[in-house]
């Protein structure tokens, strides 16, 4: 602002509020008669309605998924005579939040770490259920909140301020399950927070009264929209995005107040009448959507690609990485209606500084498609590739290519399937490949471009044709970018040259179940043999007298091995020979600090990917202690069987329980020729986890990497209760790698043992090197 004076009056400009020097009072520039966020707090606005209300004030963060539901708990609970205090006035939510929270998050995760602190001096309890999923009418379509969402309950209850005050009021409502168990859950959570004297048919009636309350209001809101379309000729903007984001001036830095200065109407997605069900245009697209707001965003996209006076404004926040998937679907629904849109992102930053000429440059580029009176393409259906190939019966006669699923592990599953006629092929990451692979990356998970660069570098290398060439992926029901593998695949190559066009893909059990239930029993072998070999070079290398002498003993191994798993020889024969074998490495007589390793699947067991992260620490004086997936298997299948169980689908509980039954009696005469070696008890599978994981804040209802890492880590500190360390491995973008790296702290307090988390971004930068002092220290202890 600059201000001079001039013949005794003073002149001034840079008001960018609209006041003029003299002005007293707040001076509106919305010149385009419609404000979003002033109409949106109008319409959802809540005014307690009952007099006679409890002692007790209950706190409700305005962050994540309960912005949307403010009004509706805020009902709720006055329904119910209990006092309710939201954050919506928290200013600084983003800024606390990345204070206390545990790891780099996106500003929507921050924020409810902000807005949880705002509210403990505030109130009683603090009221943080549990959304895992929208319910809907057929199990084979998921509506999921994202992977942070989810996890955000026990995330922030884990943080050492709020931990102490234990305000926490935590229940699981929205899953799979019915409204009556969500209904019981909340009963029960006001039980457990000693809030008595309010029955279960009290709380059935408060919530549906306050759910149908909500529901017409919304209903309301999309009127409004149509009553100003259908009145105004005018060029309008959507903006689309996740409401935690767009409708709140904490995450927003006023983009919709700078559109209204500039005299346009915005409008937000949840406005409009459109059910996904209903476009048939996105039916690929939203068929292999599984995230709520994600599928939210792409039919609100379809719906104002396809009307001439509406343009879409998609706003982000940096770090999402569901955003980054939603991002180039949206990019290519638009470019398929021809129609200009705009994309911002924002940061943690509350400064708006630079959106402004960018919503300038976009307005002008929506005016001239506006005037130019061209209507945007109506028909049609946007695609992705046809290149999904769905029956594992056409897998025959085909190459296969096989993602590294563990480095001796991975070529024994390829000769599994060999042994049964398909022509598998493993990729096997080159530091090259990952370089390659970081250029057609926005975001996404790192796995996921660097399996399409291999992918792409084997069919070169080997000459195949990849009309004849199929790329695996691994199926997954967890909210977490896994599981959007497989379609974003098909997405990216129709960007590719012409010849990689036609590679098939093909989503796959990690059991190879799909397959057959014999070739399922044997790569469950190929993961124990492969695993345990990996166990005994970790168990001899670090003491051998002769260098090199486990690393020739691990090479003939695995020759030997693949050919067993091959031709259908005997494993017991060909086992009976590697630990002779091993027998035959001398070894020093001395003891060096465990080291274990967790983490992330494709990173774990990856040499190159993880910067040979287990040479690496037998160089500096340790042990490393890995664990097989045919382990891994054991660990968590009567957690995921029970969760399976809850959620309906009893066949695959079934078959799940039918095939750990089965590989657990085949594996025990396997096992007691590796302990030869290895010495180590036996492990069954885990059953008895509930109350351990209560000390971790979660419950059999979470499902992914995070809740699966808390198990590893119960089931490691009980086999080798002398773990000096661990050593979590994420690849970048990786939510559930962030998720339990938020948790550190807490595990490290249960477990009394120090975690390491390194971080591969896929670049040269060498990550390893934060081991060194804990593996000193343990040493020095010795």
């Amino acid at each position: 602002m600059k201000i001079a004076e001039l013949d005794g009056e003073k002149e001034a400009y840079g008001f960018l509020c609209g006041r003029d020097y003299d002005s007293n009072k707040f001076v509106d520039n919305n010149t385009s008669g419609f404000n979003l966020i002033k109409a949106y707090n109008t319409q959802f606005r809540f005014k307690a309605t009952l007099s006679e209300q409890s002692k007790i004030t209950i706190g409700i963060p305005a962050g994540l998924y309960l912005f949307e539901d403010l009004f509706l708990w805020q009902r709720f609970f006055d329904l119910l005579h209990i006092k309710t205090i939201t954050s919506a006035n928290c200013r600084d939510a983003v800024k606390t939040g990345k204070r206390i929270s545990g790891a780099e998050f996106c500003s929507p995760m921050n924020a409810i770490h902000g807005h949880v602190k705002f509210l403990l001096p505030k109130s009683d309890f603090i009221f943080l259920p549990t959304y895992l999923e929208e319910r809907q009418k057929s199990k084979k379509l998921r509506r999921q909140y994202c992977y942070y969402s989810q996890f955000a309950p026990p995330i922030v209850a884990s943080i050492d301020e709020i931990a102490k005050q234990n305000k926490i009021i935590n229940p699981l409502l929205f899953s799979l399950q019915n409204e009556l168990k969500l209904k019981n859950e909340l009963f029960q959570s006001l039980r457990r927070a000693g809030l008595t004297g309010i029955t279960l048919i009290d709380v059935s009636n408060a919530f549906n009264k306050a759910k149908r309350e909500k529901q017409e209001r919304l209903t309301a809101w999309k009127d409004e929209f149509q009553k100003i379309s259908s009145t105004d000729p005018n060029l309008k903007v959507v903006l689309l995005g996740r409401p935690y984001t767009v409708l709140t001036p904490v995450m927003n830095n006023n983009i919709p107040e700078i559109f209204a200065k500039k005299g346009v109407k915005t409008f937000y997605q949840n406005m409009l009448k459109v059910d996904e069900n209903e476009i048939d245009s996105l039916r690929e697209i939203l068929s292999s959507t599984k995230w709520k707001f994600a599928a939210a965003i792409l039919t609100a996209t379809d719906y104002v690609a396809r009307t001439k006076d509406l343009f879409p404004v998609l706003i982000s926040s940096f770090k999402c990485s569901p955003d980054s998937f939603v991002i180039e679907y949206f990019k290519q629904i638009m470019d398929f209606y021809g129609k200009p849109y705009l994309i911002l992102q924002l940061d943690e930053y509350d400064s708006n500084v630079g959106y402004e000429t960018r919503i300038e440059a976009a307005l002008r580029s929506f005016q001239n498609h506006f005037h130019k009176h061209e209507e945007s393409r109506k028909n049609g259906r946007v695609k992705s590739a046809n290149n999904l190939i769905t029956q594992a019966t056409e897998l025959k006669g085909k190459t296969l290519l096989l993602p590294s699923l563990g480095e001796y592990a991975s070529k024994l599953l390829e000769a599994n399937l060999r042994r049964i006629g398909i022509d598998a092929h493993t990729l096997f990451d080159t530091e090259e490949s990952i370089k390659q692979s970081l250029n057609s990356n926005s975001g996404q998970c790192l796995p996921l471009n660097i399996i399409l660069q291999n992918a792409f570098d084997y069919i070169k290398a080997n000459k195949l044709d990849p009309a004849n060439t199929v790329l695996w992926m691994i199926e997954s029901p967890v909210s977490c970018n896994l599981g959007m593998f497989i379609n974003y695949m098909s997405k990216v190559l129709t960007e590719q040259q012409e010849e990689f066009r036609k590679l098939r893909l093909y989503c796959g059990q990690i059991t190879f179940a799909d397959i057959s239930i014999n070739t399922s029993v044997n790569s469950y072998l190929a993961f124990l043999f492969g695993g345990f070999l990996r166990k005994i070079e970790c168990k001899l290398r670090p003491y051998e007298i002769q260098l090199g002498q486990t690393d020739i003993l691990v090479k003939k191994a695995i020759e030997l091995l693949y050919q067993t798993f091959m031709n259908g020889s005997s494993k017991e024969e060909a086992l009976k020979q590697v630990i002779e074998w091993s027998k035959a490495v001398e070894l020093k007589t001395e003891s060096r600090p465990k080291v274990a390793i967790f983490g992330d699947l494709y990173v774990r067991d990856n040499d190159v990917f993880n910067q040979h992260l287990i040479k690496f620490i037998e160089k500096n004086g340790g042990e490393a202690i890995t664990t097989p997936y045919s382990e891994y298997i054991k660990i968590i299948a009567y957690a995921t069987n029970n969760r399976l169980i809850k959620q309906g689908f009893f066949m695959k509980a079934s078959l799940q329980h039918f095939l750990v039954s089965i590989a657990t009696q085949l594996e025990e005469k396997y096992l007691n020729l590796f302990n030869e070696i290895l010495h180590e008890p036996i492990s069954k599978p885990l059953k008895t986890y509930k109350e351990k994981l209560k000390k971790f804040n979660l419950n059999n209802s979470y499902n992914g990497e995070s809740f699966e890492n808390a198990l590893k880590i119960i089931h490691l500190m009980e086999h080798y209760p002398d773990i000096a360390l661990f050593v979590q491995t994420n690849p970048s973008y990786c939510c559930p790698s962030l998720v339990t790296e938020a948790m550190k702290s807490k595990m490290e307090e249960i477990t009394g043992i120090p975690i390491v988390t390194l971080e591969y971004d896929g670049t040269s930068s060498f990550k390893n090197g934060d081991i060194i002092p804990f593996i000193t220290y343990a040493s020095a202890l010795k």
